[in-house]
């Protein structure tokens, strides 16, 4: 190892050397001699330069002789220039003075830059075991717009949905986030990882990406914890204020945009009620009464006068007098059955009749941020606050998307056949907002108190429409299907933090955080609506020749799909964190460390389902006509008195199965130490034991109950060798684990809009044990640069795979445990700030990652797949693994100008496994991301930015005998911003 390093030393001497005088040195604070990280030096006139490393020191190379005037310069210090006649290779160092101020005597020196890139790197230098990191610096570089647009230019990373964390290419369930420290819930309850879309980039300082645990860490992470931390307060006065506006050609100032109609408060991401089920059902329910026969009516007037309740036919013509007739006993029950259908009338109507999405004209997308912070000094404290807020409207829009669903019919099959395919269109309207606070208290140098607080609000309206073949139910029969959704989220999160060093023993601090989270996801008044239609022979009566019809029949077919259906849900959580770390220094680099985590999460989750039943009423493409009110008259008849009628009713198909509580407790505690057994070794180790008891109940008592309770001892070892100052070998081993969510183990099944999927829950999961060899060279470059490899083995007991029931009518999906899986990868990182001029900076930074992973395949599926497929593999890659992901950016400064781009793309994963069946992968989407910057004033600047350039396309597909057909397959257009920043 140690010749292979000296050969890499060598050439880059090779490629950063010149025949010509070369000035080093170090620069460092004059008051404490700590070396600056990051601190810009160069010639005066020229275009040379650098930047010094991790220890304040710094080279210049390629300068010729004569008289030069070096010039230094480091944020929050005052600058220093020195004038030398060159003539040989000098060192020159630099003792750079704080630009500190005194009021009433205290002396305030400014804090360490959280926000810059040398700040972050040098974290990672220092860690103890694999991480990456990212800065608000390179946050600003790539116009990333929250955590989610940001983290997935780490190495490793990348985003599903807009909003989903991969790491390593593996999928959420592998994944967590934590919001400095402290575990936030998901608010969507199909996802494991949260949603980073929730936390805009102006209240981020960085973020640190932890690829190995270790004992003070959750250990329910495999792939990777994206650890975000909130702005802390600046120095001074800091204003931040931010306008854009953008634009998407099929998304924005379109005419035929797919809405629903708007509540009088969407606009802030919050219905008004209007979506609310309607108050009459609510306060009386829906009796669902079926008049059509003597009968039921007969036994249904009992059951609604409970002093008939035990009385015949005859017992009650005796108590209301003598029925001379039939026609007097019908008149009898009528009258009992008349208000029943009256409120059954009010019911149905009292419901919108609004179920097919308008056409409209879109607007711009447009976001504003703002933030406000400073400190004061009272009472000889550090007081200080950074706040802000946050708004943005969102089009989103793309029409004729490829829908397919495939199948194989035999061994012999060189094609797969079409089930049921069509185009669908679908409009979204997204909006978020957020307000965001911390205040800090600084008593001493030894204490030190924060309050945290965040509000987000998001709402969702969706509309869609489908049109399409489906071959599966008959030849000729076509499908439409219109669907509106409004989905509401909200997430409160408030911590309290503090930091304590100890005065009678000063190598020992305290580190604690509560955090307490009330969150919320409710979809109100999900529309579907789908029906039928074909093209009826017909036979001429004047020639007998039989002919198509040029007009299509209409139906709603329920024995194929359910009938118009309203869906309800309601979803809570409550989180509530409690983590302390106890850190006792036995010298400068070795120490002990112990701690103490508590998570109590509980969700209640609330549905209700209302379907309309058509009695004789046809439907014949007219939506208006269809649910006008006059249809809605319960017990109407044109066959007199008793008779059926013809009427739409609401019933209440509401299925308790699927309400469910849960609630999940983990109890974990830990004890590290870091040692240094030689000068140039570091060695980690420790263990975590977490307690995790996880309970899922139906409301049904009949359904099985979903339950984990385990105990687990998770060791960790983490060893980093010294191959010089600024190079690093580390190794890790550790045992981590990963759990089902709630929805994945709760006995219930649920429709989802987004795939139009039948999800089922398996109260019989279990959770997932991994063992995880790590392995990572690196080496810290000039310009708070690094360059790294990184290889990765992992081994999986018990993996959870989301797996599709191909036989079933309408696609339904589930989870399953497997025995094992494997996967291994390789990864590559550099990055590196490069000062070509005085005015002239570039930023480099790319990413690469190589993963290979496979899961052995059940021996009964097996089985069924060898059936249709005989050569077909005995292992598939893992659910939701990539095999790559390419990350680059770059900038580029020159006096007043910035321009940068970014690319990143994964390789295809699987979606969907089909027991016994072809599964279904997503295609890669590459995207390309473009911005330029200019400088209006010192405080102010104009930007440019262009988003999704190569207008990647969202593709699912069955991959078959060389082939790929379709699930869906759409793309957004590329978006173009414009947008004003002003700093204070």
């Amino acid at each position: 190892m140690k010749h292979y390093l000296a050969v890499i030393l060598f050439v880059s001497n090779i490629v950063f050397s010149q025949n010509n005088f070369k000035i080093s040195g170090k620069i460092s604070d004059k008051s404490t001699g700590e070396g600056l990280i990051g601190a810009s030096v160069y010639l005066d006139g020229g275009n040379n330069g650098t930047i010094s490393d991790f220890e304040g020191n710094y080279e210049i190379l390629n300068i010729e002789s004569g008289i030069v005037k070096i010039i230094c310069q480091y944020i929050s210090y005052l600058n220093d220039t020195i004038e030398i006649n060159l003539d040989n290779n000098l060192t020159v160092n630099f003792e750079l003075i704080s630009d500190s101020y005194t009021i009433d005597d205290v002396n305030l020196v400014t804090k360490v830059n959280r926000k810059d890139e040398s700040y972050v790197v040098n974290v990672q230098k220092k860690s103890i075991g694999l991480i990456n990191t990212l800065s608000k610096k390179q946050m600003r570089i790539t116009g990333s717009s929250n955590a989610a647009d940001a983290v997935k230019n780490v190495s490793g990373v990348n985003i599903q949905s807009g909003k989903y964390v991969f790491v390593r290419g593996l999928s959420d369930r592998y994944s967590l986030a934590t919001l400095n420290g402290v575990a936030i819930p998901s608010l969507d309850p199909n996802k494991n990882s949260v949603q980073m879309d929730l936390i805009p980039s102006n209240i981020i300082d960085n973020i640190l990406v932890f690829k190995t645990f270790t004992p003070d860490l959750p250990g329910n992470f495999t792939g990777g914890l994206v650890d975000v931390y909130t702005s802390d307060f600046p120095d001074s006065l800091e204003v931040f204020f931010n306008y854009s506006t953008g634009y998407s050609n099929l998304s924005n100032l379109n005419n035929n945009f797919l809405r629903q109609d708007p509540s009088n408060t969407d606009w802030i991401g919050y219905d008004d009620g209007s979506r609310d089920i309607p108050d009459f059902v609510l306060q009386n329910g829906i009796n669902n009464y079926d008049p059509s026969s003597f009968e039921q009516a007969f036994y249904y007037a009992q059951s609604q006068d409970p002093s008939y309740a035990n009385m015949t036919l005859n017992e009650v013509q005796d108590d209301n007098g003598n029925f001379n007739s039939w026609s007097e006993r019908w008149f009898w029950i009528e009258q009992h059955r008349i208000k029943t259908n009256d409120s059954l009338s009010i019911a149905t109507n009292s419901f919108s009749k609004n179920w097919d999405p308008e056409r409209y004209r879109s607007g711009l997308n447009r976001s504003l941020n703002f933030s406000i912070g400073n400190k004061y000094i009272l009472k000889e404290k550090e007081v200080g606050f950074y706040s802000g807020v946050n708004y943005s409207k969102k089009y989103l829009y793309f029409e004729n998307a490829e829908f397919g669903r495939y199948k194989q019919t035999g061994s012999a099959s060189q094609t797969l056949n079409p089930d049921k395919v069509g185009l669908e269109s679908r409009g979204d309207e997204n909006i978020f907002g957020s307000i965001f606070t911390t205040t800090s208290i600084k008593f001493n140098d030894n204490h030190k108190l924060a309050l945290m607080g965040m509000i987000n609000q998001s709402g969702q309206s969706s509309a869609r429409y489908f049109d399409g073949e489906n071959m599966s139910d008959a030849f000729g029969l076509y499908e439409e299907q219109r669907t509106q959704r409004y989905l509401e989220r909200q997430m409160k999160t408030s911590q309290l933090s503090g930091n304590h060093k100890f005065s009678r023993n000063k190598n020992s601090e305290l580190n604690w955080n509560l955090g307490l989270t009330k969150s919320y996801q409710n979809t109100p008044d999900l529309r579907v609506f789908t029906n039928s239609y074909e093209y009826i022979y017909l036979e001429d009566d004047e020639t007998g020749d039989i002919y198509l019809d040029t007009l299509p029949t209409y139906s709603i077919q329920a024995n194929l799909y359910p009938a118009p259906t309203r869906y309800y849900r309601y979803l809570n959580e409550d989180n509530i964190n409690f983590k302390s770390d106890y850190k006792f220094n036995l010298n400068d680099s070795e120490f002990i460390k112990l701690g103490f985590y508590y998570l109590d999460k509980k969700r209640d989750n609330i549905e209700y389902r209302y379907t309309f039943i058509a009695n004789g009423i046809n439907y014949n493409d007219n939506l208006k006509e269809y649910f006008n009110s006059e249809n809605m008259i319960v017990g109407q008849s044109n066959t007199g008195l008793g008779g059926q009628g013809e009427y739409i009713n609401v019933i209440d198909n509401t299925e308790i199965k699927n309400q469910y509580n849960a609630e999940q407790k983990i109890l974990s505690s830990y004890i590290m130490s870091t040692l240094n057994p030689t000068d140039i070794l570091e060695i980690t180790f420790g263990a975590r034991f977490e307690n995790s008891k996880i309970l899922a109940v139906s409301s049904d008592g009949e359904q099985d109950i979903g339950r984990l309770n385990n105990s687990d001892i998770l060791p960790a070892l983490n060893a980093k060798y010294n191959l010089d100052e600024n190079s690093f070998l580390r190794i890790s081993f550790t045992k981590t684990l990963a759990r089902p969510s709630f929805r994945e183990i709760a006995p219930i099944s649920w429709y989802d809009f987004e795939t139009t999927f039948q999800f089922i829950g398996n109260p019989n999961l279990k959770r997932t044990l991994i063992n995880n060899l790590d392995l990572r060279l690196e080496r810290y470059l000039l310009g708070a640069g690094i360059a790294s490899i990184s290889g990765f083995y992992k081994k999986f007991t018990n993996p959870i795979e989301q797996v599709m029931n191909p036989q079933a009518q309408n696609i339904e999906l589930s989870w399953r445990n497997v025995d094992q899986a494997l996967l291994f990868g390789f990864e590559f990182e550099f990055k590196k700030k490069i000062l070509l001029k005085k005015e002239r900076i570039l930023n480099l930074g790319f990413n690469a990652s190589y993963i290979k992973s496979q899961t052995k395949i059940d021996s009964q599926e097996l089985e069924l797949i060898q059936a249709l497929d005989p050569n077909h593999s005995d292992t598939r890659p893992m659910f939701g693994q990539s095999p790559y992901i390419i990350n680059f950016y770059s900038q580029y400064q020159f006096n007043k100008w910035t321009s940068s781009a970014n690319f990143n793309i994964s390789g295809k994963n699987i979606v969907i496994v089909q027991k016994g069946a072809v599964d279904v992968y997503q295609a890669p989407q590459p995207i390309l991301n473009l911005k330029i910057n200019r400088k209006i004033t010192e405080k102010s600047n104009i930007s440019l930015s262009a988003r999704n350039l190569l207008s990647a396309k969202n593709r699912w597909y069955y991959p078959f005998n060389g082939k790929e057909y379709n699930f869906r397959n759409f793309n957004y257009a590329p978006q173009f911003n414009l947008g004003v920043q002003i700093l204070l």
